[in-house]
């Protein structure tokens, strides 16, 4: 079945993330759709409305009959049900690659502490000291980014303050009535992964690093090509 397969880069990234496998999914004929979340935040609306809000108008230009899958890397996971809820067109399936699971009415931060209280504690005093995050640097990402897409995604790095991380997540109770799929590549994903397989998902998973679309867009590909096949017979 054709599709409109919608890449959704996590919102302390950018869309450069998903470059690669969106080229290569067009070279096999299969349409692709990278929004862009909107970097400029204003404080009268929450964040997570404008990401939103941010796809679902990109959505608007979609003018076949195809359906649609939703496909969110990391911190986009949870935006998916809302991306759904926003959008002008119906949704086929949920894929979540290396990413958290909707975790409504909760915020990132509380999700972060029900699977790793440790890393969550240390975020949150790095937070509520003034600070950012992320902050990487060319070092940090070198292990787990090719050098010709590096400095790309560093450009594009969206660094979010505590209220990003405190501000809760819309409840959407039937949303993975929806057909889901996961795709697994580091082992700081473990968690969700493990519940992706539980509720009996097609899954896939890569020993790889968080950003893995970048190393093998091929691959990841035809993981994506071989799951939307399954999703959306």
């Amino acid at each position: 079945m054709e599709v409109n397969v919608v890449l959704v880069h996590s919102p302390i990234v950018g869309p450069n993330t998903w470059a690669p496998v969106s080229r290569e999914l067009r070279r096999r004929d299969i349409r692709t759709i990278v929004p862009t979340l909107p970097s400029i935040i204003e404080k009268s609306t929450p964040i997570w409305t404008q990401h939103v809000q941010g796809v679902a108008k990109r959505l608007e230009a979609i003018s076949n009959n195809q359906p649609i899958v939703l496909v969110g890397h990391s911190g986009a996971g949870p935006l998916l049900p809302a991306i759904n809820a926003y959008s002008p067109h119906p949704i086929a399936a949920y894929i979540f690659v290396d990413a958290s699971l909707p975790h409504g009415g909760k915020s990132r931060l509380e999700e972060m502490e029900a699977s790793s209280s440790s890393l969550a504690s240390s975020l949150r005093d790095h937070l509520e000291a003034g600070r950012l995050f992320p902050e990487w640097t060319d070092k940090d990402l070198s292990e787990i980014i090719p050098d010709g897409f590096r400095q790309g995604i560093l450009a594009e790095i969206r660094p979010m303050g505590l209220s990003f991380f405190e501000e809760s997540m819309p409840y959407y109770p039937n949303w993975s009535d929806i057909p889901c799929g996961y795709i697994k590549f580091s082992q700081a994903y473990t968690d969700p992964a493990e519940k992706a397989q539980s509720y009996g998902w097609r899954y896939d998973e890569f020993d790889a690093g968080h950003f893995h679309m970048l190393v093998e867009p091929k691959a990841v590909s035809d993981s994506l090509s071989n799951l939307i096949k399954l999703l959306c017979p």
